[in-house]
């Protein structure tokens, strides 16, 4: 009898071993795939890609298989220059703002809807800076950094203005984020990083060290925490935050060495690990996974451009170089998995990816597809002096949606 309790003992270990969660520091799996699943988001739009990067996670992976031919659908010329990304509504309206039009008042801004045929739908004009990113939420409305008069708008999906929002004297961050509550978050030119309701009013607010980043911030699988960067001592002294949705207590900080920065959004993966690349003058960038209570697991070295993307694998894709340019892909464990260092020039864009590991990146020449050995599938020419590329998105059929910010500025639809 006495071994029973022993026995129940062992089962108990044996149990609690079993349910630890995985993270990047165990051993990989012989095939080196750690499956990827796409978290449920109540508050923002059910639609194929809500907003910028595709997801509060900021994954930057869609749940559809994207374009296969790269043979161009159709073009669309708006008044003036796409500069911020392209996101999908709900009844696959596809959106995106315009700057320096032309209009008897002077060069003036404006969100544009856009039909999946490529027909105008209609648009407005607002006071926006260019790098306002829209994000729709489960309603339909559309959420938008503004401009000098006001600080948000809220936009319903036939265009009329639903409400206005003036925060305070400062300026936000075009990077919204929802909460899976529907919490608006935001950083501020006050330093300060906020949660507000959807009816403007301020839930809490908190500053850390000499101010908060106006970076895109992902939020945990769970909605419980934000990921943010703070400047612990300008110019030279960064640190990641973990911020608390509800409270606004910061949880954690992992602080970067001397003269590293981060100046492009991390990713969380859908167990809650963080990634995300450094650069700038430092003697050892490179690019970062944290486990969600902020524990270093890997860093794998360079100097890191743009977003990364993750797949439904756990691969993870971004880019490394200064004066020549490499697309990297890792396994969910830091592994190199492939580098085609055959870029001419340099993304200027966010990458993404689609339901089967197919990567797309944008130049300011064209658009290509990689496939998952990192090959290249398909690359399209774009038109006109271009000097920069919207954030791009895919919808349900597998278009790809590509907008330029150049001198006959076009959003390109590729299937």
């Amino acid at each position: 009898m006495k071994k029973l309790p022993v026995i129940i003992a062992l089962f108990g270990l044996l149990l609690i071993i079993s349910c630890v969660k995985k993270s990047p520091n165990e051993t990989p799996p012989e095939n080196n795939i750690h499956p990827q699943v796409d978290i449920p988001w109540p508050s923002l739009a059910d639609s194929p890609w809500p907003m910028f990067h595709h997801d509060p996670q900021s994954t930057g992976r869609s749940p559809y298989i994207g374009p296969r031919t790269g043979k161009i659908k159709w073009t669309f010329e708006p008044g003036g220059l796409i500069f911020s990304s392209i996101v999908i509504g709900l009844d696959s309206t596809i959106y995106f703002t315009c700057h320096y039009e032309e209009t008897q008042e002077g060069p003036k801004s404006f969100l544009y809807a856009v039909s999946p045929k490529g027909v105008l739908n209609w648009k407005i004009q607002l006071e926006i800076g260019s790098e306002s990113q829209s994000l729709v939420a489960s309603d339909g409305t559309i959420y938008i950094a503004a401009g000098p008069t006001y600080d948000l708008y809220a936009i319903n999906p036939d265009g009329t203005i639903k409400e206005t929002f003036d925060f305070g004297d400062f300026h936000i961050s075009p990077f919204l984020k929802i909460g899976i509550d529907g919490t608006i978050f935001f950083a501020g030119s006050d330093g300060y990083f906020y949660a507000a309701t959807q009816q403007g009013q301020i839930l809490w607010k908190i500053i850390e060290g000499d101010g908060f980043v106006m970076l895109n911030a992902p939020i945990s699988p769970d909605g419980n925490t934000i990921y943010i960067f703070c400047w612990e001592q300008l110019p030279n002294y960064m640190a990641l935050c973990a911020v608390n949705t509800n409270s606004g207590v910061i949880k954690w900080k992992y602080a970067l060495l001397k003269d590293e920065w981060c100046t492009y959004s991390p990713l969380t993966d859908s167990e809650g690990n963080i990634f995300f690349g450094t650069g700038q003058i430092c003697d050892q960038p490179g690019f970062y996974s944290l486990s969600p209570e902020g524990i270093f697991n890997w860093k794998y070295p360079g100097w890191c451009s743009r977003e990364p993307a993750i797949d439904h694998k756990g691969n993870i894709y971004f880019e490394l170089g200064t004066n020549t340019f490499s697309l990297v892909c890792l396994d969910f464990w830091g592994k190199l998995k492939w580098e085609n260092s055959n870029l001419n020039l340099p993304n200027s864009t966010t990458h993404i990816v689609d339901a089967q590991g197919i990567v797309y990146r944008c130049t300011v020449n064209s658009v290509e597809a990689y496939q998952g050995d990192g090959t290249i599938m398909w690359q399209v020419p774009l038109s006109g002096q271009v000097t920069r590329i919207a954030s791009p998105a895919i919808d349900a059929n597998g278009t790809l949606y590509v907008g330029t910010y150049a001198n006959k500025s076009k959003l390109y639809a590729i299937q």
